[in-house]
Parts: C-alpha cells; sequence; structure tokens
C-alpha cells in the first residue's frame, strides 16, 4: 500500500495492490478530497463515489454512488463522535459497532 500526503500532511491518494483471484487481482486507487468526497477506482474497473455531507453539528449523511446506483446512510455518533450506527434512508440499521476505551472496534 502507498499513502499520497498533501501539503497539509493530509492524506490525498492511497493505492493498494489487491492480491486474490480475478476480477479482484489488480490495484484499487483510493483519491480523497478535503475530507468530502472519494472516488474509489476498483481493479474490476468499476468505480465508487462517496460524498460526504457535514452540518454544523459535523457528518450528517454520506452518500454513496456506484455506477447508476446511489444509497444514503445515516451516521449517529456516540458522545465522542464515533460512528456508533448507521441507517439507510427507511430507517433500517445497516451497521452497528462498538468501541473499546482505547478505540479498539468491537
Amino acid at each position: 500500500m502507498r499513502s499520497d500526503y498533501g501539503p497539509g500532511h493530509g492524506r490525498v491518494k492511497k493505492t493498494a495492490i489487491v492480491a486474490g483471484q480475478s476480477p479482484n487481482t489488480g490495484t484499487t486507487v483510493v483519491t480523497y478530497v478535503g475530507g468530502q468526497y472519494e472516488k474509489i477506482a476498483k481493479p474490476d474497473g468499476s468505480i465508487e463515489e462517496k460524498f460526504y455531507i457535514y452540518s454544523p453539528s459535523g457528518l450528517t449523511a454520506v452518500k454513496t454512488k456506484l455506477s447508476t446506483t446511489a444509497k444514503i446512510e445515516y451516521p449517529l455518533l456516540d458522545n465522542l463522535g464515533s460512528v456508533h450506527l448507521a441507517t439507510d434512508e427507511s430507517g433500517t440499521v445497516v451497521e452497528a459497532g462498538t468501541f473499546s476505551a482505547y478505540g479498539s472496534h468491537h
């Protein structure tokens, strides 16, 4: 894996070599833009885009676009600002996580 950093020391690009069987063999390139956008170019040629939507209180939603489909997820944060749950547009929990006192994900 290789990461490239910008002048403010923020990561702007990550390149990872994915080993495995076709079509997952190859290089995945993730390009970051200011914490608000990610473009993920996968080995099979597909492109996934993530748009991070913020409000004054912080991260409000993440829109993920893959080819012609799109979904929006809404993160629910704990008291420390970590994502505790993520729900889809209908309110169904799509991701749940808990963390230990030192940040280990359970």
